[in-house]
């Protein structure tokens, strides 16, 4: 596990970079590239729990734009339903790197997701402050002769402009797609939209990419819902276009779901981790878990045939043979996954999706009408307010 630092180890912004060319090029840097709730905080625990490493999470998240010590100690597994491993805060690792007035040195809200896809494309460049960013982020972790871990789930758009500024090992983090799904359902269900909201963002950040102003005619995104069918259009293919773009650029693609059920694939994945970068990990207390989706999707054949033109043209456009593999594998195995979890829970989907449905229409109608209340309550007309004083202070209760 990550050990304490000290305070003569307090990282300085202004201090001249003291680490060597020699270093630099002996200690290799690791990039894991992810989407949301496909297993990379996990992943990356298996590397942060190592003494040798220096893993950061989640480099690009927007909260390290105003991150401070206090509330970095209080970000951890257990203040929400996360479902990951319990561990040490989330972000200890930037502790040293945060800065008096709140803020991890040279990061910008931008990286989060204007930046999500580069300007000039996937084969773009970093900005200057991503480069400047992400230089530290390494030197930092060499100054303490640790090997660099660095793990983002925000990356996907930019992993050949991050390759190309820092070579090291680049390996994108592959979950079977319609468990990947489920996980964002249950979020909403849990009252959390943040990872339904990031497929909107996402395809907004980037509003002259030819495929993103596809999705947003074809596929229009309002709130995100439980039951509105475009999240999980959008959601698929997005994945399928970017994994499409990018999986030729990768060292490697470890797919999470084959890391729980195939022995001999995991050893095999360690064992090229090993021979790449020197860090001996161990993945073998991996386990398997799915959540449950309540969006009404109907037949596989439906399924398929929404996605059939969209994923041509992604198929089209794919800029390498490795890119046109991995969407015909993630498709296949999206669709074979949602027919054995229709085979198996299709009834008991079809029965609470009405029940989810009203629920989710309830709260917001309920939440729309207190806001009303709330705004006549502060009308300063006494004969408006008067019979609703009542209300007020139980609407507060």
């Amino acid at each position: 596990m990550l050990q304490a630092m000290s305070s003569a180890q307090a990282f300085d912004a202004s201090a001249p970079c003291r680490v060597s060319a020699e270093r630099r090029n002996s200690l290799e840097a690791i990039f894991l590239h992810s989407s949301f709730r496909a297993s990379s905080t996990w992943v990356w625990s298996r590397f942060r729990r190592m003494d040798d490493v220096l893993a950061y999470h989640e480099i690009f998240h927007e909260i390290l734009a105003t991150l401070t010590r206090a509330n970095c100690a209080e970000l951890t597994a257990r203040t929400w339903h996360s479902k990951h491993p319990d561990g040490a805060p989330y972000f200890e690792e930037f502790e040293p790197l945060i800065q008096s007035e709140g803020g991890v040195a040279h990061f910008t809200p931008a990286m989060a997701f204007e930046n999500f896809v580069p300007q000039g494309g996937f084969t773009g460049s970093l900005t200057s402050d991503e480069r400047t960013y992400v230089r530290m982020l390494i030197d930092h972790a060499q100054n303490l002769a640790r090997t660099p871990v660095l793990a983002d789930t925000r990356s996907l758009g930019r992993v050949i402009a991050i390759k190309a500024d820092f070579p090291g090992l680049h390996i994108v983090l592959y979950r079977n797609l319609f468990q990947q799904w489920c996980s964002y359902s249950e979020q909403l269900a849990h009252h959390n939209p943040y990872f339904m909201e990031t497929i909107k963002r996402t395809i907004e950040s980037s509003p002259e990419d030819r495929f993103f102003k596809l999705l947003r005619q074809i596929f229009p995104l309002g709130r995100p819902s439980l039951t509105d069918a475009n999240y999980f259009y959008c959601f698929v293919l997005l994945h399928l276009y970017l994994y499409a773009q990018v999986a030729e650029a990768a060292d490697m693609v470890i797919d999470v779901n084959a890391l729980e059920c195939d022995r001999s694939y995991r050893r095999a994945v360690e064992g090229q981790i090993v021979d790449k970068s020197g860090v001996n990990i161990d993945f073998a207390d991996v386990k398997k878990s799915i959540a449950f989706s309540f969006t009404p999707l109907g037949s596989v054949e439906s399924v398929s045939t929404r996605l059939s033109a969209m994923v041509d043209d992604i198929l089209a456009h794919a800029p390498s043979a490795a890119g046109r593999a991995f969407v015909q594998k993630a498709l296949g195995e999206l669709l074979d996954e949602y027919e054995r979890y229709m085979f198996y829970a299709g009834a008991l989907a079809n029965y609470a999706a009405p029940d989810g449905m009203l629920a989710q229409e309830f709260d917001n109608e309920w939440q729309q009408l207190n806001r009303e209340m709330q705004s006549v309550l502060q009308s300063t007309s006494w004969r408006v307010t008067a019979p609703l004083r009542g209300v007020k202070n139980w609407l507060r209760a």
